[in-house]
């Protein structure tokens, strides 16, 4: 399909229109636009797109889940939001609001920095993925340096270069009103590399514990892939509870026969 023949479909074709799920590669390289004054859902995932500019008022959930080179979003009633391929430097959101039920976004350090243009979101899914080397490090400490107000804060990481130790120390530094914590850990320790020594994520400063505030913090979800390592023993178990307030409830997790099985 032609990018101009999904315009006119979406734009003029369909006054109505409520939900739209795209997936679909373009014929060729194309700029796209989706204006609607009815449009409440999109998922977005259309390949070969050069510029795509939305315009929807009512517009509540949008989804992005492929590289596109330029965007421009106007959706003032915005409220969920999922984005793999967040660039700030050719990507604008013009009209939306500062408060989300949802945020999720990919693990990129760019895509992190879309956290900024927000104050408050209730739930917050957040890929990590830092690059190797001090620079790397560095990005992923600036993109993140201030997250959004959120009650709930879902960490999927893939560490396979830095501590994860530091990382989750920088990223709770920001968690004050944060109720629910849930941390799946993806990386294989067969695979992780480690940093050079003179990295950040190895000073001392970056594993203090001072300014980490969790006091409204209510339970703690923990999810790890074990691959062919066997699964914490019970006393690991009982000394990662013993971290936490007796008010806080732990929850532990092991992947195993394609499940995930909670642990006592």
């Amino acid at each position: 399909m032609e990018g101009s023949e999904l315009t006119s479909l979406v734009c003029t074709q369909c006054p109505c229109l409520r939900d739209l799920n795209l997936l679909i590669m373009l014929v060729d390289a194309s700029n796209l636009s989706v204006r609607s004054e009815s449009l409440q859902s999109l998922w977005f995932s259309v390949w070969k797109t050069r510029q795509l500019e939305i315009v929807a008022p009512r517009l509540e959930k949008l989804s992005v889940s492929n590289a596109i080179d330029e965007a421009r979003i106007s959706a003032l009633k915005l409220a969920e939001l999922s984005n793999a391929a967040y660039d700030p430097r050719c990507h604008q959101f013009d009209v939306v609001g500062h408060r989300l039920r949802l945020l999720e976004l990919g693990q990129s350090s760019t895509v992190a920095s879309l956290m900024q243009q927000f104050d408050e979101v209730d739930e917050l899914k957040l890929g990590i993925s830092i690059p190797q080397g001090i620079d790397g490090y560095e990005s992923f400490l600036n993109a993140t340096n201030k997250l959004p107000k959120c009650k709930i804060l879902s960490i999927s990481s893939a560490w396979e270069h830095h501590g994860l130790v530091p990382g989750m120390l920088h990223l709770l530094r920001s968690c004050n009103s944060t109720r629910k914590l849930s941390l799946f850990d993806c990386c294989d320790s067969a695979s992780k590399h480690p940093c050079l020594p003179s990295c950040p994520c190895r000073l001392e400063q970056s594993h203090r514990i001072d300014a980490i505030s969790l006091n409204s913090l209510e339970e703690v979800v923990m999810k790890h892939r074990m691959n062919s390592a066997p699964p914490p023993s019970k006393e690991v178990r009982e000394k990662i509870r013993r971290m936490f307030q007796p008010n806080i409830e732990v929850e532990l997790y092991v992947f195993s026969d394609s499940e995930w099985v909670r642990m006592n």
